[in-house]
């Protein structure tokens, strides 16, 4: 009974901000390495406590130094604070700042009882898990020396988490160094020699560990959150999967003032629920296997395929080819019978349905969608849709359909959710040099069709109503393009 989430802001630092213990639920359940059996019991567990607590369990089940550690971590009775409550885990914001001004940001800190910031008897584990407001950390990577290494959330628990393993066993080592860029006070050094056995867990880049200083992602080039349920899923931020959805994120989305927008809506919609659907997944195999394979597979599938539509100008029946070969590198797509479609298509639809036609572990997950994310318009355009999508377009691929009937099912699909785009307030802000490079990016990237063009046209006129410009600007911006039609 030693180590627990704080699920509250406490009585330190900045009172103004909330802490997020789902999100540190995720990153331990990443440090388990997705300490998963083939039932519904799991290794790792959460028990509510008392004052704002959740008391943590573990029993694991496979090997490794980072499993190791956890099971030590959580099975060890430190003696360090009342009642076995040896060290505290607060998940704080990037904008939470410390009593004496410190600032999180970006960063991890790990507070000894009767040390600034501490008043428990506790150690404290602070960590911020909103990745630098969503920019990033730069680090000193291993195999280069260059400042590019991003800093995954469960990362730098971990490291913090090295930190508090060492106080609560006495066994802290020096602080002292002359200049930390050059080299590494000896506890510091320890911790990121540990925090590379995290980024070897996770397949990422080893860190230099005779640097400690680190630039701010201030481009994003160092930004590691992408899709936490699809990192969980697939076992790593950078597997096949994560790797599509960042490029999405960084190649269309970070690349216009309304993209940008999105997907900080986006983001903040879809931390509302993935933190619970990660919780799913860490209590049950089937549930990992069934959202890895019916939902993330899809999303992916359907993003890759609608850039090579938009962006790559396929046409109809080359977009069919594209369906079939994507299919043949996604085996268990390919093995979905028609009842796996219905329960998955159920889960987005009505958690009714998804009890009718799925398992009850499906039905769990229909439940939390309906309360947590069936209300945001984002949420539904941005991954529903694109799941919708794939799901009917496996349905014409299992009935034997033509590669030219699939290509052209899917190009009306995209055409159609193109032209359903959200707009929001930033579109209100925006200069008539900003709108124009907007809508030309927008006829780049999404609305490929002069039908999709004129629906999303006359949607984003009616949203502008008051913008004298709008009509001609979107006249100059597609009218003109020659290529917009398949």
């Amino acid at each position: 009974m030693t180590l627990f989430i704080q699920i509250d802001a406490g009585t330190w630092g900045s009172c103004g901000d909330v802490v997020f213990p789902a999100s540190a639920s995720v990153d331990l359940i990443q440090i388990s390495n997705n300490d998963t059996g083939d039932d519904v019991a799991a290794g790792y567990g959460e028990d509510a406590f008392c004052d704002g607590l959740v008391k943590i369990s573990y029993e694991r089940s496979t090997t490794g130094p980072c499993p190791e550690r956890l099971d030590v971590l959580v099975n060890t009775e430190f003696g360090v604070g009342d009642d076995g409550i040896d060290i505290i885990i607060v998940a704080v914001g990037s904008g939470f700042t410390f009593a004496d001004g410190t600032p999180m940001a970006g960063n991890g800190s790990s507070c000894e009882p009767g040390t600034s910031g501490n008043p428990t008897r506790s150690i404290l584990v602070f960590y911020d898990v909103e990745d630098n407001n969503g920019e990033g950390v730069c680090l000193s990577a291993e195999d280069n020396g260059q400042y590019d290494l991003s800093n995954p959330t469960a990362v730098l628990l971990y490291h913090e988490l090295s930190h508090a393993l060492r106080q609560a066993r006495g066994e802290l080592l020096s602080l002292q160094t002359a200049d930390p860029c050059s080299e590494a006070s000896p506890e510091e050094q320890a911790a990121m020699v540990d925090e590379n056995d995290m980024r070897q867990q996770m397949g990422a880049r080893r860190r230099n560990t005779s640097n400690h200083c680190a630039n701010p992602g201030l481009d994003g080039s160092c930004a590691a959150s992408c899709c936490v349920v699809a990192t969980v899923a697939t076992g790593s931020p950078y597997s096949a999967e994560v790797n599509a959805l960042r490029r999405v994120r960084d190649e269309l989305l970070r690349r216009s003032e309304v993209g940008f927008d999105f997907f900080a809506r986006l983001h903040d919609d879809y931390y509302g629920f993935s933190p619970q659907i990660c919780r799913l997944m860490a209590g049950s195999r089937v549930v990992l296997e069934e959202i890895r394979d019916y939902f993330v597979g899809p999303l992916t599938t359907c993003l890759e395929l609608m850039v090579a539509y938009t962006l790559g100008r396929s046409g109809t029946e080359a977009l069919g080819g594209r369906v079939l070969a994507r299919l043949r590198q996604s085996p268990e797509l390919l093995r979905s019978t028609p009842e796996e479609l219905d329960a998955a298509e159920a889960v987005l639809d009505h958690p009714g349905r998804a009890e009718l036609t799925g398992s009850a572990e499906l039905h769990e997950l229909a439940v939390l969608i309906d309360a947590r994310a069936r209300g945001s318009e984002v949420v539904h355009w941005a991954l529903f849709e694109p799941i919708r999508m794939i799901i009917g377009t496996l349905r014409l691929v299992h009935a034997n359909a033509s590669a030219a009937a699939i290509g052209e099912h899917l190009a009306r699909s995209f055409d159609a959710w193109a032209a359903q785009l959200p707009l929001t307030d930033v579109w209100h802000g925006l200069s008539r040099f900003a709108l124009a490079q907007e809508l030309a990016f927008l006829g780049r990237a999404l609305v490929r069709t002069s039908a999709a063009r004129a629906e999303l046209g006359a949607r984003i006129a009616s949203h502008l109503c008051n913008h004298t410009d709008v009509e001609a600007l979107l006249r100059i911006a597609w009218d003109g393009d020659e290529d917009a039609s398949p």
